[in-house]
């Protein structure tokens, strides 16, 4: 992961993302079939189509992103990180990732 800084905005990118796809979801009737109308397809199927899309595109970006920086190192820069280099500390067994053993 190149961009640090998602580390300290995670949590709201997160809720941002789960926010979007709960506006699609959400959508009721006019808003489907008018806009199925002008695409020129059922609306039914475009509400099924972008609300898949939607959802491939978190997958993708939870894959790739996400899951990252989930992960150590970058979990100590998350919350207290006191804690987290005391928790760390405390650890009977070195950590497996190597920037995190390194501290």
């Amino acid at each position: 992961m190149e961009e640090s800084r998602l580390v300290k905005r995670i949590d709201h990118v997160a809720a941002v993302a789960s926010d979007e796809i709960a506006l699609l979801t959400e959508m009721r009737e006019p808003v489907w079939p008018l806009l199925g109308w002008v695409c020129n397809w059922p609306g039914a199927r475009l509400c099924s189509a972008v609300v898949s899309a939607a959802h491939c595109c978190l997958a993708g970006i939870h894959g790739r992103v996400f899951s990252s920086v989930m992960e150590r190192p970058w979990t100590l820069a998350m919350g207290d990180i006191a804690t987290n280099i005391d928790a760390l500390a405390a650890e009977e067994d070195p950590p497996d990732e190597p920037v995190s053993s390194k501290i």
